[in-house]
């Protein structure tokens, strides 16, 4: 199964029940097998899928939850009868839609239909179109990667323009003229493939065209793989210099900071001595007598000489006169 099969399958009703009404009231199956008098047995199918929901089932558990007995068959029936639309798309080998009116819209409700052969969305009726009465789809043709035998494509004057990579390699005839809406966006998709503005109904084209994309897309990718990893390489190369840098700029700070801190510790050496050499200048200068003070105290002293001598003669006048 498909993971497009798998999103677009039906939820078993029993699922449903034990998610609703079992889980967020905390009950067991043992518990209401043995509350509602069903066989546990039955019950535990059911919440696994093997057991569809029959009218004791649903008259025993309306009952017990108390919604009544319809909602547990309504259960049912939906799953019914999405299991048999579900088989339905998967028979369906042609769908037309061409020159409706569904609103702006993507391609993802296409995804269920694996068997379509033929696919008709386009838009061909000129006065309908007058009447902005036409199919408005619009996007990239993505959804239909899983249409694997689609063989014929009819998307004329719609605004689907891009996704061709995503057709099936059965595809024979790709009809994606502008017809009467010549600004639709399929023009990107016409002029891609060089239509012209016509349909393409050149099988062999239209193959060779897609496996071109593919490929230039499988190149387009490598390239950025490449491009990605030489990127990386420069980016790692460059995280190392820089962290080379970086402890080459540590290193360099450090240093810087050591000097700093000499050249600190040195100014204020010299403020120390500077400021001692004026203190012992000063002191110099104050033991220093001025000439002043030195005549002063040379004429003191000459005249303190002069009267010891004249005392001195004075005394020996005296003693001689005796």
């Amino acid at each position: 199964m498909t993971k497009n099969q798998e999103k677009f399958s039906p939820t078993h009703p029993g699922k449903i029940i034990e998610r609703r009404f079992f889980k967020t009231r905390n009950l067991t199956a043992e518990k209401v097998a043995k509350d509602t008098c069903l066989p546990l047995y039955q019950l535990q199918e059911l919440i696994e899928g093997k057991r569809n929901i029959d009218t004791d089932i649903a008259y025993r558990l309306g009952l017990y939850f108390k919604v009544g007995a319809e909602g547990f068959l309504n259960l049912q029936q939906i799953y019914d009868l999405e299991i048999w639309k579900d088989r339905q798309e998967a028979k369906l080998e042609i769908l037309r839609l061409d020159s409706n009116n569904f609103q702006t819209a993507d391609l993802e409700f296409l995804k269920p239909f694996i068997n379509l052969k033929e696919l008709r969305i386009g838009n061909k009726n000129k006065e309908k179109i007058d009447q902005g009465i036409y199919n408005h789809f619009s996007g990239s043709l993505e959804p239909l990667s899983s249409l694997n035998k689609l063989k014929f494509l009819d998307i004329e004057a719609t605004d689907i323009d891009r996704g061709l990579k995503y057709l099936s390699k059965e595809i024979e005839e790709l009809h994606c003229s502008l017809g009467y809406r010549k600004n639709c966006k399929v023009k990107n998709i016409n002029d891609f493939l060089g239509a012209g503005g016509n349909d393409l109904i050149n099988k062999n084209k239209i193959k060779s065209l897609i496996s071109a994309i593919k490929k230039v897309e499988e190149n387009v990718a490598m390239s950025s793989r490449n491009q990605y990893r030489i990127h990386n390489k420069v980016i790692d190369d460059l995280c190392k210099e820089i962290e080379s840098l970086g402890g080459v700029l540590t290193e360099k700070s450090e240093k810087i900071s050591h000097q700093n801190m000499e050249l600190k510790n040195n100014r204020e050496t010299i403020q120390r001595l500077e400021t001692k050499q004026g203190i012992m200048e000063f002191s110099q200068l104050r033991l220093q007598p001025s000439t002043e003070e030195v005549e002063a105290r040379s004429s003191t002293l000459r005249s303190i000489t002069l009267e010891k001598l004249l005392q001195e003669k004075t005394e020996q006048k005296k003693l001689v006169e005796k």
